[in-house]
């Protein structure tokens, strides 16, 4: 049985497919910490609201709403990209095949990866989106309950 060969431009797609998979993976680490720095900020306006005595009820809406904001944020770290090559499973399938039709099958399985990753960082993305738009609404409302 003969197997079909890559096409002739494999080595420039695989180093594009390289390129992106770099990019990706800076952008999560990129997330990652946008995530952490909001995460911060949402301890600092629910400390700030706790620790006041008489809270008013704009005020302690403004604590519910950053806490709301802190989940989404907690949501948006299982919502990483994290999918990544099953090397054990590869070897499995693969090793018994020829050359050409295992390099077409990872570059296949790296490629779909590629595309579930970009969806989940863009919908951690949008988590993150949304809970900084809470962020700033909590900061208004306890400004607001503060005057």
């Amino acid at each position: 049985m003969t197997s079909t060969p890559p096409p002739p431009s494999m080595d420039f797609l695989r180093a594009e497919l390289d390129q992106e998979v770099s990019l990706q993976e800076k952008r999560a680490e990129s997330l990652a910490t946008r995530g952490q720095i909001l995460l911060i900020f949402v301890g600092v306006l629910v400390s700030v609201v706790r620790n006041i005595d008489d809270a008013s009820v704009v005020q302690q809406c403004s604590m519910w709403v950053a806490a709301t904001a802190g989940v989404l944020i907690i949501v948006s770290l299982f919502v990483s990209a994290g999918s990544t090559l099953d090397v054990g499973a590869l070897w499995n399938v693969y090793s018994v095949k020829p050359e050409d039709e295992s390099k077409l099958a990872v570059f296949a399985t790296r490629l779909a990866l590629l595309q579930n990753n970009r969806g989940r960082l863009r919908n951690q993305h949008v988590l993150h989106v949304i809970a900084l738009v809470m962020l700033a609404a909590s900061l208004g409302l306890l400004i607001s309950g503060t005057v």
